[in-house]
């Protein structure tokens, strides 16, 4: 029989859950594979590893299937077989494993027909559903009059900006141009629908205002009457910000401002918000989400689509609507995201993570009050919030990696959610760190909870996190004192450099009290694709990590990825290490990454490197601030506020230092003059080995937020690098052979490599 290999031939494509060797947190969980060509159907075979007892065959016709029951507890085995249209079999994949733990969370998702079919035909029916909506204005009147506050003041900012203007960026005479009125466009268009319109109609919904709500519905009357297959369209060819804008707010505005509409008004606006829905599923649909789900803005569209079935259930037509709630369900109980696991985290940074995870909060609080069941259960959506602590500090200057990272900040609206939702005291103690953020009053999210205010003071909370899945880790030295932390985060992902990830494998970057000493240089812009953003932000050489005779990893490659090798956290060292040689593809035969963190502020980044070839091969640092190099010493010194780093290198050949403080690739460069925008230059140093088909590279890195705490010394003998400082004593070997990192810490001996 032939073996199906279900490898992943594109970045879009779904990653089979459960993986091999899962232990299954949710039970049941849905299956999930890649679809085989020309099979018209499948079957699905589960059993015990141990006795060999079959559990479940299931003849599908879809490449996934949810069970309808829990699993006992125990160790199975899945596998499956893909037939053609006769039936016969095409062929078998090789049996994965996976464990049902006795503590998994038993839940079995309702179908949607089950759902739909018991709503009654009330309003408002998304979000703050009727039977609550008393208790709702009750509680944000007495417990949210902060939030309500907030939130009148932007309806009072809406008032003065009146009326969205039309679209009219796909007029523009040139490519170039239309790209850059689309991107000014679309991010006006967010002030005036996700800001605007969403709080005038919240507003309306908890206080009935009467002026909130007619302007709320001149502007929905307004923004329909425009053609919704024209350039708003959610799945139009001019660009889909706009659409997708929609596809996000109209349907709850027009639900919370429902009473507001003569039954002509309601014809028209509902029949409107029907073909953006279709255009939401369509999408999906015609882009294979359950099998292709790698489009990042798709990842958008399956929240969206779950409420607008709801609401318009009756409109579209029940049979319609229970297709598209169906389709949703699918989705959020096999695979979803695709960006992150168990483990949390989001693949494409934190910039993006903290955006796109606040996406499905409408979706979920809906579908959880109007069906009993809750999707907050399942493991990513409880482990995400522990990405964003580890991983964007709340007084960090930037959040790598990925694109936004130079502009993007710790989401205090996140961090008030889930300190409300679960009751977190670390993510309360974040949030109160953090300034809130004006424009984000409007959040309907804010208002499913009041504040909730824990105190961190007994919190066992480590100082250091991996997220296998994404490949990072976040090695801090007191995550709990952020004004003293010293924190690195590693990044050697199997997502690869893909969509708004960078060929950035086995880099990292290093923030002290806050402040961004060794940064992922470059922009985000002038606007995603402009040559600035392809040419150098998004490649190898904008980051910390290592060149090959000048080059990097392949961008773009969905198989040029990385992975976490080991990882180990001790209350005194962490350790972590990343495979990054498939980034190279070819350029490189090995690049370990091996990165020691003796706390509280020494660092040791030691490199691998093999080629096939005689070689050169170049260190990178990148920093706002200008560096101080001694190149015969090999020590680089930056400082930026009260924060100071120290590195000294040491590598198997002499080391070339090259300093500069330009883009190859400036950030105008291609632009008319009329898009051009200041931004500051970074500084870039290299380190540079002799030609040689193999190199080690030690680097030793100490750090501080405002005053050095200990002294350290490094020494070079017999090929090995010492370094010495109170309470510990390390040694890697930078000679030819095999590497070698160990020594002593506390009294205890440490061996990493």
């Amino acid at each position: 029989m032939r073996v199906l290999e279900q490898k992943r031939t594109t970045a879009r494509d779904v990653f089979a859950a459960p993986r091999d060797g899962s232990h299954l947190e949710i039970n049941p969980t849905g299956f999930i594979w890649l679809p085989v060509p020309d099979a018209s159907g499948y079957e699905i075979l589960i059993w015990e590893k141990a006795s060999g007892k079959k559990i479940l065959t299931k003849r599908v016709f879809n490449h996934y299937f949810v069970p309808e029951t829990p699993f006992e507890p125990g160790n199975y085995q899945w596998t499956i077989t893909a037939l053609d249209k006769k039936g016969d079999v095409i062929g078998e994949r090789e049996p994965w494993f996976f464990t049902v733990p006795e503590d998994a969370f038993k839940a079995v998702c309702p179908s949607a027909a089950s759902v739909l079919k018991k709503l009654e035909d009330k309003h408002p029916i998304l979000v703050f559903p009727w039977f609550e909506l008393d208790q709702v204005r009750e509680r944000v009147r007495t417990e949210q009059k902060e939030d309500l506050q907030l939130l009148e003041a932007a309806v009072k900012r809406a008032y003065e900006m009146g009326m969205p203007p039309q679209p009219i960026f796909h007029l523009a005479e040139t490519e170039q141009q239309k790209r850059m009125y689309y991107v000014k466009y679309f991010r006006e268009l967010s002030q005036f629908i996700d800001a605007n319109l969403v709080a005038c109609s919240l507003y309306y919904l908890f206080t009935k205002d009467s002026k909130a709500g007619e302007f709320a519905k001149k502007m929905m009357l307004h923004v329909c009457a425009w053609n919704p297959e024209g350039p708003n369209a959610v799945d139009g060819p001019w660009g889909d910000e706009p659409g997708l804008h929609y596809s996000r707010c109209l349907h709850e505005c027009y639900d919370w401002t429902h009473d507001l509409y003569n039954s002509r008004e309601k014809t028209f606006i509902e029949n409107t918000l029907a073909i953006y829905c279709r255009q939401t599923y369509r999408r999906l649909r015609n882009q294979q989400y359950l099998s292709k789900p790698g489009d990042s803005h798709n990842t958008r569209l399956p929240g969206y689509l779950g409420e607008q079935a709801i609401l318009l259930r009756h409109r579209l037509g029940l049979e319609e609507a229970e297709k598209m709630l169906q389709y949703v369900l699918d989705i959020f109980t096999t695979f979803f995201p695709h960006w992150g696991d168990e483990d949390g985290g989001w693949a494409q940074g934190v910039s993006y993570g903290s955006g796109y995870n606040r996406l499905y909060i409408p979706f979920f609080t809906t579908f959880e009050k109007l069906s009993g069941f809750s999707f907050w259960n399942r493991p990513f959506y409880k482990q995400i919030k522990d990405f964003f602590v580890y991983c964007c500090p709340s007084n960090a200057e930037n959040v790598p990696f990925g694109d936004g990272q130079e502009r993007g900040r710790a989401p205090w609206a996140l961090f008030r959610f889930y300190a409300s939702k679960f009751k977190d005291p670390v993510c309360s103690w974040v949030a109160s760190r953090l300034e809130r953020p004006i424009e984000i009053s409007s959040e309907p999210f804010l208002f499913l909870y009041p504040p909730y205010e824990g105190s961190i003071q007994d919190v066992s909370l480590p100082n250091t996190k991996v997220f296998r899945g994404i490949g990072w880790a976040a090695l801090h030295s007191d995550v709990k004192n952020p004004d003293r932390d010293n924190y690195l985060v590693f990044k050697s992902s199997p997502f690869g450099g893909w969509s708004h990830s960078h060929a950035d494998q086995n880099s990292f970057c290093i923030l002290s009290g806050g402040k961004a000493l060794a940064i992922a240089s470059g922009y985000y812009g002038p606007a995603y694709g402009m040559p600035h953003h392809t040419l150098w932000t998004q490649q190898t050489k904008a980051n910390n990590c290592i060149l090959v005779d000048g080059k990097g990893q392949l961008w773009g490659d969905f198989e040029a990825t990385g992975k976490i090798v080991d990882f180990e956290n001790e209350e005194r060292y962490a350790y972590v290490s990343g495979d990054a040689t498939p980034a190279y593809k070819g350029k490189l035969s090995r690049f370990i990454r091996h990165i020691l963190f003796i706390r509280p502020e020494v660092f040791i980044v030691y490199d691998d490197l093999e080629a096939d070839h005689p070689a050169a091969f170049s260190w990178l640092l990148h920093s706002y601030e200008p560096p101080k190099i001694d190149r015969d010493r090999q020590i680089i010194n930056l400082q930026r506020g009260n924060a100071h780093l120290w590195a000294k290198l040491f590598a198997t050949t002499a080391l070339n230092f090259k300093y500069t403080d330009q883009f190859d690739t400036p950030y105008n460069f291609g632009m008319e003059e009329r898009f051009h925008e200041e931004r500051p230059n970074q500084h870039h140093t290299s380190a540079t080995t002799e030609r040689s088909p193999a190199a080690k590279i030690a680097a030793v890195i100490q750090v501080w937020p405002d005053r050095k705490e200990t002294e350290i010394k490094t020494a070079r003998a017999d090929e090995y690098v010492t370094v010495t400082g109170p309470g510990y004593s390390i040694k890697a070997w930078i000679g030819p052979g095999p590497p070698h990192l160990e020594g002593t810490i506390s009294g205890a001996r440490v061996t990493v490599v």
